[in-house]
């Protein structure tokens, strides 16, 4: 039912589903063309925010996730979506569901951690698409890993002062990065 306070006015409800960032946050990008089929997708996991626990990805890696897929999928289907997309998803413990957070009908900030060996990624797949050049199949290998690199030591402070993290995380989180958001 729908959920209204006293005058009336529509309320949203949100509710604090539990777990560590690094485990429990999850992205999926995609490019869905005029008919809602998808033409590209991947998933990954955030490995960093910023602010911590609740902001954009400041540390990301790229991970296949079927559940998150097909989560994202059904709803976009069900809304008959067309275009770029990036759904955030948080993994709930208490149920071992996949829960929709947030859904950006644009090209996420994300968008270069999922890039196929091809070069294929969400704005060439709708490229492609959309001027009738055809869209590789493309598959985003997993342990490709992103960084902001000006905002992912300030998480790393904040989830080292809460002890879920240590001192040398920052380091080993630029470690074998694959792109960075600023200087590639």
């Amino acid at each position: 039912g729908r959920v209204t306070d006293a005058a009336g006015r529509p309320v949203l409800l949100q509710e604090h589903i539990p777990g560590l960032p690094h485990q429990a946050n999850w992205m999926f990008d995609a490019y869905l063309d005029g008919s809602s089929s998808c033409r590209f997708a991947a998933t990954g996991r955030k490995t960093g925010q910023y602010p911590a626990y609740s902001g954009m990805a400041t540390a990301a890696v790229s991970e296949r996730n079927d559940e998150v897929s097909s989560t994202a999928l059904a709803l976009l289907g069900h809304l008959g979506y067309a275009g770029p997309v990036d759904v955030d998803l948080r993994f709930d413990t208490r149920d071992g569901r996949y829960k929709v957070i947030d859904v950006n009908p644009r090209v996420g900030g994300t968008f270069r951690l999922f890039v196929a060996p091809n070069g294929v990624d969400v704005i060439r797949a709708m490229y492609l698409d959309l001027t009738g050049q055809g869209v590789p199949s493309s598959t985003v290998p997993d342990g490709r890993r992103w960084v902001v690199e000006t905002h992912v030591m300030a998480s790393a402070v904040a989830y080292r002062r809460d002890g879920w993290t240590s001192a040398g995380w920052w380091l080993r989180s630029l470690a074998g990065t694959d792109e960075g958001a600023l200087f590639g």
